[in-house]
């Protein structure tokens, strides 16, 4: 899993944990605190409406035919997650079983394997985009890696320069992921931040063209606050471990 899916999906894959992305936003966000001269930033934190129960089968096929997964191992795989039956409850009476036409199984040991090698497929285009010079990612540092998005399953924060173009490449990318995979995006609950370099003009015209409101602080993340002075010592342990063993 580790060559196939990017760096900056954590979850799920041996050897990456739910600290390193919390880590990584909290820089971020140190960053644009600290922004200064013309060129602003965007974080937009997304909220997936019912990731799991949304994503397209068609869309599950092809991803696993892409990475390798072909013949009957593709076929079994596609059998357990149609073979789905469900029964509800309507005036206090079970319904008959009838089957969905979408989505994986919250509980199947294969579905989170599954649900982040389909989320996999937003961060190819946005990873196309950066290689074509179209995406511009945020810069921690002048010598350090370029931050354009973070994934923890169907946590999303996507990170970029602030201007009116990235930010319709940006909506561009999101709705061409929603619309092959059949993920349905919660505008309402969905947050974006722009540092305080960034003009108020550009920033009301982001917030317009990605549909989320604005906020200056995009609340916690996996459970922790992104803004804060000082990242608790047992966020920061498994990393200094992980330093000291090199």
């Amino acid at each position: 899993m580790q060559k196939i899916v990017s760096p900056a999906q954590a979850s799920f894959i041996p050897g990456r944990q739910i600290v390193d992305n919390i880590i990584v936003a909290q820089e971020v966000l140190h960053k644009f605190r600290n922004s200064k001269g013309k060129k602003g930033f965007i974080a937009w934190k997304i909220d997936l409406s019912k990731a799991y129960d949304r994503i397209n089968w068609d869309f599950i096929y092809d991803v696993l035919w892409e990475i390798g997964i072909r013949g009957k191992l593709l076929v079994l795989i596609m059998q357990c997650i149609k073979s789905v039956r469900y029964q509800a409850i309507l005036n206090g009476e079970l319904t008959g079983r009838f089957s969905p036409n979408a989505g994986i199984r919250q509980g199947n040991p294969l579905s989170p394997y599954i649900f982040v090698l389909c989320m996999e497929k937003h961060s190819h285009i946005i990873i196309e985009h950066i290689s074509s010079g179209t995406w511009k990612p945020v810069m921690v540092a002048r010598n350090g890696p370029a931050i354009s998005h973070l994934f923890f399953a169907d946590d999303l924060i996507l990170f970029r320069e602030a201007s009116i173009h990235q930010a319709k490449l940006m909506k561009h990318c999101l709705d061409l992921f929603c619309g092959a995979s059949g993920q349905q995006v919660s505008f309402e609950k969905s947050r974006i931040c722009c540092s305080p370099n960034t003009e108020p003009g550009i920033t009301a015209s982001i917030a317009n063209i990605c549909g989320s409101p604005l906020t200056d602080c995009l609340g916690n993340y996996l459970g922790v606050p992104l803004i804060q002075l000082e990242l608790p010592r047992i966020l920061t342990l498994g990393l200094l471990t992980k330093c000291s063993a090199d």
